[in-house]
């Protein structure tokens, strides 16, 4: 018996891409699941293998292993390259990328499909020693790309910050103050403590990873809370970093 690739399932991988983009978005709980799970891990393989060896799309076992492996390398590869783009890994970007490796596949599959030499059923017959080998390169390749872009995710760029706090200490009549530099160069800072009967200033900088801390002994009437504000020297009108802290009862 002979045949070519089904028009049929073409049709059908097709709709579900179309569904999956559309669904991603809602709120259409176990729908949405599904249609985004098949995008994943069975439409970008299988739009593959339809449009470059439609043979392997009619050999069970082979077709699940060679659809999955295919779809997980595309998706892992797309991690890499979503990477380095301005959109970066999120929702739409995967979304476009796996939609747009499927229908971009799929349309290939239809415009071969004349081309392609008929399906029989001796073709597609056994579990053969060159599939085996296809699916090891494909696993291979998977975990390649899956390390570049592990890598590639250890060495992005991350936005620096200053950390500011402010906690009561073990004697309930001092407080602590400390702020951590983590902007990846030196920085200078005004530090403005503020409370009832309580106002403190302090200039320093910082150097990169470094920290600085403070005590400061309430003075009697301090009221019930304490408000510090961050001041970065390179913009000292605009407020940084604020914390506050509630006191508990004092002596």
């Amino acid at each position: 018996m002979t045949k070519h690739p089904s028009l049929l399932n073409h049709a059908l991988a097709l709709a579900l891409t179309v569904l999956a983009v559309a669904t991603t978005f809602t709120d259409y709980g176990v729908l949405r699941t599904l249609l985004t799970l098949s995008l994943v891990f069975a439409l970008p393989g299988y739009a593959i293998l339809a449009a470059w060896s439609p043979r392997r799309l009619a050999a069970f076992p082979a077709n699940i292993l060679f659809t999955l492996t295919l779809s997980i390398a595309a998706a892992v590869f797309g991690g890499l390259v979503l990477h380095i783009t301005p959109m970066g890994l999120q929702t739409i970007s995967w979304t476009i990328w796996l939609a747009g490796i499927t229908v971009f596949h799929l349309v290939a599959a239809l415009l071969r499909r004349n081309n392609q030499p008929l399906i029989t059923d001796d073709s597609v017959s056994g579990f053969r020693l060159s599939q085996w080998a296809f699916i090891v390169v494909a696993i291979a390749m998977s975990f390649f790309a899956l390390a570049l872009a592990r890598d590639g995710a250890n060495e992005q760029a991350r936005p620096g910050f200053t950390q500011l706090w402010l906690t009561q200490a073990d004697d309930a009549n001092w407080i602590d103050i400390g702020v951590q530099n983590r902007e990846g160069l030196p920085i200078s800072y005004r530090l403005v403590v503020e409370g009832e009967a309580l106002q403190v200033e302090r200039d320093f900088e910082l150097e990169q990873g470094a920290s600085w801390e403070i005590s400061l002994q309430l003075p009697p009437a301090h009221g019930p809370q304490i408000d510090a504000y961050l001041y970065r020297l390179d913009n000292p009108e605009a407020v940084y970093r604020t914390t506050r802290l509630w006191l508990t009862d004092t002596e």
